[in-house]
C-alpha cells in the first residue's frame, strides 16, 4: 500500500525509473553510482608474507567483510584493521606459495 513518505524515509528517484520509497531501517539500496556501498574482488598474500592490505573502494568503513580462501590458507586466517579505505587479510604462518582470497565488503 502506497503512503506519502515521512521525514525519516529514504527517497530515491531517477530519470528513467519510477520513484522508489524504502520504509524501515532494514531496507538497502545497492549498486549506487557515486556512493559505493558494496564491492568485491580478489587479493593475494605473497609467499613468505603473512598479510595483504585490500583497498575496498567503499564510501566508508564496511560493516560486513566476507573472505573466502581460494586454495589452502593453512591453519588460521582472519580479517584485521577494517577502516574507511582498506582492511587486512592475515594468515597465522607465512605460506611457501602465494595464497589468494575472494573478498566481499558492504557498508
Amino acid at each position: 500500500m502506497w503512503r506519502r513518505p515521512s521525514y525519516f524515509d529514504n527517497f530515491v528517484s531517477g530519470a528513467r525509473t519510477a520513484e522508489i520509497y524504502l520504509y524501515g531501517s532494514n531496507d538497502t539500496i545497492k549498486r549506487n553510482p557515486g556512493y559505493v556501498t558494496e564491492n568485491s574482488g580478489t587479493a593475494t598474500i605473497s609467499a613468505g608474507n603473512t598479510s595483504v592490505t585490500v583497498n575496498h573502494g567503499l564510501a566508508s568503513a564496511p560493516k560486513v567483510v566476507k573472505v573466502t580462501p581460494i586454495g589452502d590458507p593453512g591453519d588460521r586466517w582472519w580479517v584485521a584493521n577494517v577502516g574507511d579505505t582498506s582492511f587486512d587479510i592475515v594468515v597465522a604462518s607465512a605460506p611457501t606459495a602465494d595464497i589468494s582470497f575472494y573478498w566481499e565488503a558492504e557498508v
